[in-house]
């Protein structure tokens, strides 16, 4: 009988509550650190990949003003940009609600002529008052280049 009480004994082995609670303290502590770090990677890739798909709409614009042979407008708010040709819209994209869209074309319109050719210029995007990204197209070319803001 003896033996088995002693085997018991030794079989009973776990976490004390002290050791529950610290462990649980270090996680606490950890995810508390890392947290605004890896929340900040998901702005990031998300102001990424919407610069890039405005960059990629108006590669469209240009595309379509080639392949048609017809002049392409991309006409844009501080919320929108819409690609419109003979008066008829083939696209149009919202931007989240945190961000907005500026640049310095005239009446917020840019042109793509038939040979694909446009005025250069440059479209950024905001987040709040910060500038978070810039999109810069190209005289006559018409390609878009994308940069980033700062170095996150």
């Amino acid at each position: 009988m003896k033996k088995m009480e002693n085997k018991l004994i030794q079989d009973e082995s776990g976490w004390t509550l002290i050791e529950i609670i610290l462990i649980l303290f270090l996680w606490g502590s950890w995810l508390w650190m890392v947290y605004p770090t890896v929340s900040h990677i998901g702005d990031r890739l998300e102001r990424e990949m919407l610069l890039e798909l405005l960059a990629s709409e108006l590669q469209l614009a240009q595309t379509e003003a080639k392949s048609r042979q017809q002049e392409v407008e991309v006409i844009h708010s501080a919320k929108k940009i819409q690609i419109v040709q003979a008066e008829r819209s083939i696209r149009l994209v919202e931007l989240p609600k945190q961000y907005q869209l500026k640049s310095n074309y005239p009446k917020q319109r840019i042109v793509f002529r038939k040979t694909g050719q446009v005025r250069g210029g440059t479209m950024k995007l905001f987040q709040g008052k910060h500038m978070v990204g810039m999109i810069k197209i190209q005289v006559a070319s018409g390609r878009s280049k994308v940069e980033w803001e700062g170095n996150e």
